[in-house]
């Protein structure tokens, strides 16, 4: 009888929620909207930013625009690349329902405040703009600070270590190592540690350029020792042991300098070292150029493409990369515009006949002068090692043509891993409330590498969608590292809501940040219903009249009621008469009634005519309610007693 009434209830929700039995109200129209958060809002020169981006009620579908600010690099998007249309300072994202996506930018090298803006277009093609924040500031400080300094004081607070501690633990936003960890909570213990020289230069070449200048070119260290970069200091020899100042001090960041003045034949020895305010650091590698010694001055502009580079040297399959590369004319006359051609090819000599995949307009370039370049390239489908590099073309009166291709940077593609989680189940779908049932899940990699370890964890929801904003219960689950279609199952120990009704519960396991889609990590909703337990008490008897002659009839009043959070089935009600003011089972049984079924928090009233004994006295009269099945309290059935005086 029980479930049968369940049965009715549940399908009165249903149509009522339907509007079967009437028309449900329209809700008014809520406009689209979308907001902007950065993550970190202060980033080192060169450095990624991840941008989130929440939409709410553009309908089945939409589409983002993000207008970058200039110097700003698209590298990647947790949408699909299909799904995003890059232009150089323009990225356009097509929406089919998330509520919230992200996309990745590398920062530009010079410093100071950047300003970001956006529209979102809903299913009408209503355009709202994108609110939130606005701003990134680009910062020449220690890039580990500039990432967790939330407040930009140039300091490690207590609760910017705990966030980084919690991007270690939990793999949120970009990887950072035990190391970066414990070095911030030295900054916040001890404060930041004074400023060393930087590194050395590295890749220190030395170009004659005809017969009287050499031209040097080279990278900045990898380690600025804590503080920006404010020149170079390049030397020359002529015997490698002896040197001399070329340059003290260039007082630019700039990473080439030309050597004139020189005759035909001259071999010169060069390094440079790197200046920032807590010193000089150590030298380059030596470079060695030798003028030509015979012939006419080489005259003419000569292009050369310096050494490539990619935002990420291992992206996922089918993710966004940029390739960068600059063009450099080191001839001793001002070239004409042509085009960079960018290539992939299958080995690591770059040539026009590999595999063309973009171009780029450059323009007139005086002596010495580069101009750096950049590209968006969607890494292969296939896993594999490939390499990246670009070719200018010849411009008119280039004095050598042979050198106008780069050399490769290599790009390893893995496919990606993507866990999912699969066959949510519980151990009782119609628990009693407040009773233990357990709810099982699987994780498996569906991706083509394996996954790194991670996080399951357990949701309940008003809905049949479970998202990580639904209630998290219980404790999460570890999920050990996953070789590509292996999967894991995992299982927690639930209570069940003290109060009687339906819900949903779930698990979703969290995302790696290499992992192909991170929109598919939930599992679907396993349906509880919570029966609750029904708990009858006779309470409030009361006797009509309480004082009568021998053998006069009087009505006998209880109220049976249901404290229970389930209903309860229909049940036998006992009167009593007994010597004493306690009733109970044990006493005269006088007369037997029937209580109808009473839902949770429900009473009814019952009353019954009875005789009053033949002799005078004193009687007690009372009344319990036989228990129901899955009761959750028998021991308190029985009324009070209610005295009658019979004279």
């Amino acid at each position: 009888m029980l479930r049968g009434m369940l049965a009715v209830m549940m399908v009165a929700a249903i149509t009522g929620a339907l509007g079967l039995f009437g028309t449900a109200p329209v809700a008014a129209q809520v406009s689209a909207s979308a907001t902007r958060s950065f993550s970190p809002a202060t980033v080192a020169p060169g450095g990624q930013v991840t941008v989130t981006i929440n939409a709410a009620n553009y309908g089945p579908s939409g589409s983002v625009t993000e207008r970058l600010p200039q110097g700003f690099n698209y590298a990647s998007s947790s949408l699909d690349s299909e799904r995003v249309d890059v232009d150089p300072q323009q990225v356009i994202f097509t929406l089919k329902g998330e509520t919230s996506f992200t996309y990745t930018v590398t920062a530009p090298s010079a410093t100071g405040p950047y300003t970001f803006s956006g529209t979102l277009s809903d299913s009408e093609r209503n355009e709202y703009a994108v609110g939130g924040a606005a701003r990134v500031t680009v910062s020449s400080g220690d890039p580990l600070v500039v990432r967790y300094d939330a407040n930009g004081n140039g300091t490690i607070e207590k609760n910017e270590v705990i966030n980084a501690i919690n991007d270690y633990l939990f793999r949120r936003g970009a990887p950072i190592t035990k190391a970066d960890v414990i070095r911030l909570i030295n900054l916040y213990l001890f404060g930041p540690a004074t400023a060393q020289p930087p590194g050395a230069p590295t890749n220190l070449t030395a170009t004659a350029n005809g017969q009287t200048r050499v031209d040097l070119s080279w990278r900045a260290p990898a380690n600025n020792g804590g503080a920006a970069i404010t020149g170079y200091h390049v030397e020359v020899s002529t015997d490698r042991s002896s040197w001399s100042n070329l340059a003290a001090n260039t007082n630019s960041t700039a990473t080439s300098y030309p050597h004139t003045g020189l005759t035909a034949g001259s071999t010169r020895h060069y390094r440079v070292s790197a200046i920032n305010p807590a010193g000089t650091g150590p030298a380059s590698n030596i470079a060695t150029a030798t003028t030509p010694t015979s012939g006419s001055p080489i005259v003419g502009p000569d292009l050369v493409v310096d050494a490539p580079t990619v935002s990420d040297s291992s992206p996922d399959a089918g993710a966004i990369f940029t390739l960068s590369a600059a063009v450099r004319n080191q001839g001793n006359s001002p070239s004409d515009s042509t085009t960079l051609r960018y290539y992939r090819s299958v080995d690591s000599t770059i040539s026009a006949g590999d595999t063309p995949v973009g171009t780029d307009s450059v323009g007139s370039l005086a002596v010495s002068v580069s101009s750096g370049e950049s590209i968006n390239l969607t890494a292969p489908s296939s896993a594999g090692t490939y390499y990246h590099g670009a070719c200018v073309d010849a411009v008119n009166g280039e004095s050598n043509t042979g050198n106008n291709c780069s050399v490769a940077v290599r790009v390893t593609v893995a496919g990606a891993p993507d866990l999912v989680v699969q066959s949510a189940s519980a151990s009782d779908n119609s628990p009693d409330a407040g009773a233990s049932f357990t709810l099982r899940a699987t994780v498996r990699n569906r991706g083509g590498s394996p996954s790194s370890s991670t996080f399951l964890r357990y949701y309940r929801s008003s809905d049949e969608d479970i998202t990580t904003e639904d209630t998290q219960v219980g404790t999460e689950d570890p999920v050990g590292s996953l070789a590509a279609s292996v999967t894991s199952s995992e299982s927690i120990s639930l209570t069940a809501p003290s109060s009687a009704g339906t819900y949903y519960y779930g698990a979703c396991v969290q995302p790696l940040p290499s992992e192909s889609n991170k929109d598919n990590n939930c599992s679907n909703a396993v349906r509880v219903t919570v029966v609750g337990t029904p708990d009858l008490v006779a309470q409030s008897p009361s006797v009509s009249p309480s004082s009568l002659a021998a053998e006069a009839s009087f009505t006998l009043s209880v109220t049976v009621r249901n404290r229970g959070n389930g209903p309860s089935d229909g049940t036998p009600l006992h009167y009593y008469l007994s010597t004493d003011q306690m009733i109970d089972s044990d006493d005269t049984l006088i007369r037997t009634g029937w209580v109808n079924p009473i839902p949770a928090a429900g009473s009814r009233s019952l009353s019954v005519l009875l005789t009053a004994p033949s002799s005078n006295g004193t009687y007690y009269y009372g009344a319990c309610v036989q228990p129901v099945d899955g009761e959750s309290n028998t021991g308190n059935n029985c009324s009070v007693a209610v005295a009658v005086t019979v004279q």
